[in-house]
């Protein structure tokens, strides 16, 4: 159980971090935008647009990862998960008789 609650303490802490990023990047995307659109003397580079961009994307890929944490944590253990998954499947039985044989039952 010690590793359930470290997996969703975990998530909890990403998701935090992801929505920071998120806002990081917006307010600086528009703090950016509205200097260029205001006449700053230096446009937009390729560089400045590249970080914006994997900062967006990286605080989205980490409240994902987040948010995937939190929900694998309720789970009980892989085994149990599938142990349950099976139940719709039919097995088939078999057992020896006294000569040997299988039989199906």
């Amino acid at each position: 159980m010690k590793g359930h609650k470290f997996l969703k303490v975990t998530g909890i802490l990403m998701i935090i971090a992801a929505v920071f990023s998120i806002i990081a990047g917006v307010l600086v995307g528009g703090l950016g935008v509205l200097a260029a659109g205001l006449g700053a003397e230096s446009g937009l580079t390729f560089p400045y647009w590249a970080a914006l961009f994997l900062t967006l994307v990286g605080g989205i890929c980490q409240m994902i990862a987040g948010i995937k944490g939190i929900k694998h944590s309720k789970r009980k253990s892989r085994k149990a998960h599938r142990v349950g998954r099976d139940c719709g499947r039919i097995q088939r039985i078999e057992h020896c008789d006294e000569s040997g044989q299988r039989r199906r039952v």
